[in-house]
């Protein structure tokens, strides 16, 4: 165990500035620590000590109760460190428990080999600074000494006790297994190590490769970085990025209670490849959650010197237009409320000569602001927002996902990311309304159904595509969409998920005043009547309204006829209603169990769902089923949108008797279920999964699974078309592009 010494300050900032790098820093408390790694031996351009570095054998501490400058950080030596000195480790900030852990690494330059890091490390800090290091033991030691260290693997720490270390590689200066394997030769060490800092418990798991769905052998996401990220379904979820051979497009993605591996495209300004970078993650008070990458190197542009944030659950890159030198091998964390401080680097790869440019060999990042503060950190600094860039890509009615591919898109359906959306209307830009935090829970969100229909009327009037044999170009998607329909679009956006932001209070059967109603922006601004409103209830194909009078007429609704009525959608909500007053139960008491259920999605959910165990109702409330196929039989109207690819036939009858789920009926005829207690309608109630219009065979019977899709079988994001242009022999393509679809249950 360390030595309880006294702290000793140590002074860091003399310029020019020595190069320190190969470290790392965390968070606890009100200090940042800084762990590991090497420093410059060179003073005026000569080497000292015979090594152009030497190791970092003392933790360092600097407080973060008060602000500082660059040239002058409070850093404190903590004496007495009993763990080995080590490059390139995984440091873990268990802020619940309020220690750090620290696991693998490679011997540091001219470090004492004979040193044993077999271990997990644990650092317990006190309240001044300092802190001791000690051994923690496994539960397991099987497990733990079965695979062995590597280092430079992608590391996170989730909330609650979880630490996860991806892929790395080993050498003799790792770990003693690699005997025969001598710098600069490696090994890839593949997998991944998980840690229940709860339970002290280990265990080994497989990383996926998105390219081919089989298990990794080559260290995926070595050299590269990981961030945990919470607040967008019930699971942490460990996002991976970048490194040996991984790229900044496909984001990779592991569920650590489901123990899967799922992967989403992300667009705008995607990095270029990169290792050695550094990364932090911060979330946003509306449910945003942002993680910034700074630096790194490539082997076609050498030391980089860009930043970039990727936005959740936009999966959508940013460049910050911010001046710094080429880093690599430098770290970082989050400092107070909204800064990233970014400490050391090399300019050049095992360049220890040159001094750092920065003062004090770190800079502070503002996260929210994009700009970098060169007086130093500010211990007073407001709440992280996201940059108004970030928040004007979600105000521009953009939906809350990149475009996605076939074999990416199921992956919001799968974590239940995909209820975490924009918002499009014409507010000011305040971002007041949340994006993830009740999105998770279920409320006051935009689904995507709506999303879809909004962004497919806006894609018509754009030039068509080419036409059929015999015809030429198609022409335009044929204007805007028609009054009616944008009123129908702001009634379902309103009454299914915005009355709350709109101070709008909805009674126990989900009806609002219909004078509140029209005075929401924008409805007003389309200068809605009562006879408009009359007029869309009475004539929705969808039936997705209800009209009733007012009991309790609001002050002047003689002058005001809105006044004396009140309207509701009659399903499709996220904002949470009481099921039993909204909605009709289907009960074997009432006998209006339907003879046949069905619940449409699309091949390219598929593998999603099967993976999932079932339907869930993501964003919104419940799963929507129909009593048929709308359009085809008769009295079916709404329940399924009218591209569904895939038919789930549901054993109703099966889940009320035994999986104890609870059915209703909305009045134009959907059937509802919230699924079970875990919100799930289970797989084991597929009565049978067949295609619509394709003939895939039968996928599920009695269920059971029976088949995979057919080989050839195109997954698709349902989007929006544009109709078919005059002159064309047939039908003109895609009139623009219409906003991916969900991957929920609708």
């Amino acid at each position: 165990m360390a030595r309880p010494d006294t702290l000793q300050r140590r002074d860091d900032n003399t310029n020019p500035f020595r190069r320190r790098a190969l470290h790392k820093i965390a968070v606890l408390g009100d200090y940042l620590y800084m762990e590991g790694g090497e420093t410059s031996t060179y003073v005026d351009g000569q080497m000292q000590h015979g090594a152009p570095s030497i190791p970092s054998e003392n933790t360092i501490s600097i407080p973060l109760d008060t602000s500082w400058s660059l040239s002058s950080t409070t850093n404190l030596t903590i004496p007495g460190h009993d763990p080995p000195p080590r490059n390139m480790f995984g440091l873990w900030a268990d802020a619940k428990a309020g220690v750090l852990y620290r696991y693998g690494g490679e011997k540091s330059y001219n470090a004492n080999v004979s040193l044993e890091n077999q271990a997990l490390w644990k650092f317990a800090p006190n309240n001044g600074g300092g802190g001791l290091w000690s051994v923690e033991r496994p539960q397991n030691p099987e497990v733990f000494d079965g695979r062995p260290l590597g280092t430079r693997g992608a590391s996170a720490f989730c909330d609650g006790g979880f630490g996860v270390y991806i892929g790395g590689f080993g050498n003799v200066a790792t770990d003693r297994r690699f005997a025969n394997v001598t710098w600069p030769d490696s090994e890839p060490v593949p997998g991944m190590m998980t840690y229940n800092a709860t339970t002290k418990v280990w265990s080994k798991e497989e990383v996926v490769d998105p390219s081919s769905k089989e298990a990794d052998s080559k260290g995926r996401f070595t050299t590269g970085e990981a961030q945990c990220v919470t607040g967008f379904g019930p699971n942490p979820i460990v996002v991976a990025l970048g490194g040996w051979y991984a790229d900044f497009q496909t984001v990779s993605m592991y569920d650590t209670v489901k123990e899967k591996w799922f992967w989403q495209r992300a667009g705008g300004s995607v990095p270029r490849v990169r290792e050695n970078y550094c990364a932090v993650g911060v979330r946003g008070p509306q449910g945003t959650f942002e993680i910034f990458i700074h630096g790194g190197i490539n082997s076609a542009d050498g030391t980089l010197s860009d930043t970039f944030v990727l936005s959740l659950p936009a999966f959508t890159w940013f460049k910050v237009d911010v001046n710094a030198p080429a880093r690599m091998d430098h770290a970082c964390a989050v400092v107070g409320k909204r800064q990233m401080l970014i400490s050391g680097g090399l300019a050049v790869q095992w360049d220890w000569k040159t001094n750092d440019e920065w003062v004090g060999a770190r800079k502070v990042l503002d996260m929210t602001a994009l700009e970098f503060r060169d007086g130093g950190y500010d211990a007073g600094a407001g709440v992280y927002e996201p940059a108004q860039v970030i928040k004007d890509w979600y105000y521009k009615g953009h939906i809350g996902l990149a475009d996605t591919d076939t074999d990416t898109n199921t992956t919001l359906y799968a974590l239940g990311l995909n209820g975490a959306i924009s918002r499009s209307d014409s507010r000011p830009r305040t971002m007041a309304d949340p994006v993830g935090d009740e999105a998770a829970r279920g409320m006051e969100h935009l689904d995507l159904e709506d999303k879809v229909r909004d962004r497919s009327d806006r894609s018509q009037g754009r030039r068509g595509g080419r036409g059929g044999k015999g015809g030429g170009r198609g022409g335009g998607g044929g204007g805007a969409q028609g009054r009616d329909v944008q009123v129908s679009r702001a009634l379902s956006r309103l009454l299914r998920h915005q009355a709350a932001n709109a101070g709008i209070k909805l009674d126990g059967e989900g009806f609002a005043p219909l004078d509140q109603v029209l005075a929401w922006g924008p409805l007003k601004s389309l200068q809605v009547t009562l006879a408009d409103v009359q007029s869309i209830v009475a004539t929705n194909e969808k039936q997705r309204f209800a009209l009733k009078p007012n009991p309790t007429p609001s002050p002047g609704a003689a002058t005001i006829p809105a006044g004396e009525w009140l309207i509701r959608a009659n399903q499709g909500h996220s904002i949470r209603l009481e099921s039993s007053s909204l909605l009709e139960p289907v009960t074997f008491e009432q006998g209006n169990v339907p003879a046949r259920v069905l619940h449409g999605t699309y091949f390219a959910f598929w593998p999603a769902i099967e993976a999932s165990g079932g339907l869930r109702p993501m964003g919104r409330n419940h799963v929507h089923c129909s009593a048929g196929v709308p359009g085809e039989d008769d009295g079916v109207v709404s329940g399924m949108r009218g591209d569904a690819e895939l038919l789930v036939e549901v054993d109703v009858e099966a889940s009320l008797r035994e999986g104890g789920v609870a059915w209703w009926r909305s009045d134009n005829g959907v059937l509802l279920t919230e699924g079970d207690a875990e919100g799930v309608l289970s797989s084991r109630f597929f009565k049978r999964v067949t295609g619509r219009k394709v003939d895939v065979g039968v996928l599920w019977e009695d269920g059971e699974r029976k088949a995979d899709l057919p080989p050839g079988i195109k997954g698709r994001v349902p989007q929006g078309k544009g109709p078919r242009g005059p002159g064309g022999g047939g039908r003109g393509g895609r009139g623009g592009r219409g906003g991916p679809s969900r991957g929920s249950s609708t």
